[in-house]
């Protein structure tokens, strides 16, 4: 739905240049490199209560600086067993809430992991070499996911935003980043269109921290990255996307301002991101992604362009819509676009989501999925076969938004990046879970005893049986 009267797109993002953002920088590293700020408001009668959930990566090496202790969330909605919460510190910078012209600070700088989802990336065991002889550290290839709910009443239904500032960026080994480079997110909050258009979220936005593009210095291919399979709202068909500014992310060459290597192109009209490195390495880059009513969210991510050959990256073959344990795939067809799966709240859905490896054997298959404490998901790879699957189960909640499961497999040769002879040389492969609200009738009333009673004549009602513990209704 359009709405009359309403800046453009780009005016309105525009808009973030005026925000008023505090930040602190009280000691320096190079440890982020990946984030995103989903909101939603989950109770249309709390129209100005908004739930923030801000995602980041941390380098693994950074792990016992960072890790605090094991305990749940203090909203309970990331981590439902304490003992597989591991809650970290969110280094200097804190979540910022700009309610009107007076920027607070959210109370506390804690970040969680929950080991059930998002897992350590364990693919990058060794150095690698560049091929202009540079390098990078296995350590500062490694990541964990982190999420942390925070939760603000605004005092006015109009714009706001919510925020996050920190030093530093990775900047070891990523080719366009340089040393002291700030780690921005912002997301844009429309509040003056919850009551009456009913929106209720932004573009709510998930990805690996690292993608994995293919590179070959004789013939360097174009790969492709469709920004719609990681950023959707119900609220809007048409996101549009750009590269977010200095500004509004701390990064000096995103991706249209490189100054030395061939840079990304995003097609506005269809989300496509299209690519031909002119080097390997790693790249950051942040996308704004805008919905029709002037919410944002970004995503900021970073590409490993790397020399794997064509042909011997691990891909996914099938996808079963149960958990067999003795069922194992023999396709070796890759899947190019998955069907969505679809779900009602308070059902279940099970996949079994099989992958191949050419050469050598899968040691992994990673997931992205926002909604943790209501899924169980493990692998079935263990470094020794050609063939395994992802089991993943899913109960969903009311208020769960439709949203696309991404994985990645590894093999002891490679990431995926593509599969055999796909025209796209697509860098993501997803499955939408379509989530169902059910509509239910309620019916009040009460049941009346018709049995004869003095010789009356039963004329009308229900047959029931009260002999039966509880009286239990028996037969209508």
């Amino acid at each position: 739905m359009r709405v009359g009267g309403m800046a453009s797109k780009g005016q309105r993002v525009g808009l973030l240049l005026l925000t008023i953002l505090l930040s602190s920088h009280l000691v320096c590293g190079t440890h982020l490199r990946f984030g995103a700020i989903d909101w939603r408001i989950p109770d249309l009668n709390k129209p100005t209560e908004v739930h923030f959930h801000l995602y980041e990566a941390i380098r693994s090496t950074l792990f016992s600086y960072m890790y605090l202790n094991v305990g749940v969330d203090p909203e309970g909605q990331i981590c439902p067993e304490q003992t597989q919460c591991r809650r970290f510190s969110l280094w200097n910078g804190r979540f910022q809430y700009n309610d009107g012209d007076s920027p607070t600070a959210a109370p506390d700088y804690y970040t969680f992991h929950y080991d059930g989802s998002t897992p350590r990336d364990l693919s990058a065991t060794q150095t690698r070499t560049y091929s202009d002889g540079s390098s990078i550290s296995a350590g500062l290839q490694n990541w964990y996911m982190t999420e942390r709910v925070l939760i603000k009443n605004y005092a006015a239904a109009q714009q706001q935003l919510g925020s996050y500032s920190t030093c530093c960026r990775q900047y070891q080994g990523v080719r366009n980043v340089v040393n002291g480079e700030d780690f921005i997110l912002k997301s844009v909050v429309m509040l003056q269109h919850v009551t009456g258009a009913g929106v209720r979220q932004n573009p709510h936005c998930s990805a690996f921290p690292i993608f994995a593009v293919r590179f070959d210095a004789n013939n360097p291919p174009t790969s492709v990255l469709n920004l719609n399979q990681l950023c959707s709202t119900p609220h809007d068909s048409a996101l549009e996307f750009s590269f977010t500014s200095l500004t509004d992310s701390g990064l000096r060459q995103n991706g249209d301002v490189w100054n030395t290597y061939t840079r990304p192109i995003i097609n506005v009209a269809t989300g496509l991101m299209t690519w031909t490195p002119s080097a390997d390495g790693y790249y950051a880059v942040q996308f704004t992604a805008t919905d029709d009513y002037g919410n944002t969210n970004v995503l900021d991510i970073v590409f490993d362009v790397n020399t794997n050959a064509a042909g011997s990256s691990p891909y996914f073959v099938e996808i079963r819509d149960s958990i067999d344990a003795t069922y194992t795939a023999t396709s070796t067809t890759a899947i190019f676009n998955p069907t969505a799966q679809v779900v009602s709240i308070g059902q279940s859905i099970q996949l079994s989501v099989w992958a191949h490896s050419p050469t050598g054997s899968l040691t992994g298959i990673q997931y992205v999925w926002p909604y943790t404490s209501r899924t169980t998901a493990s692998h079935t790879c263990t470094g020794t076969t050609q063939f395994c699957d992802l089991q993943f189960s899913y109960t969903p909640a009311l208020g769960d938004t439709s949203r696309n499961l991404c994985l990645q497999v590894t093999s002891t040769v490679g990431s995926y990046v593509g599969a055999p002879n796909d025209p796209s040389n697509s860098l993501t492969f997803c499955i939408p879970i379509t989530v169902m609200e059910r509509d239910y009738i309620y019916i009040s009333g009460y049941i009346r005893d018709f049995r004869k009673a003095n010789n009356e004549e039963l004329t009308t009602g229900m047959w029931f049986d009260t002999s039966s513990a509880g009286g239990e209704i028996s037969n209508f």
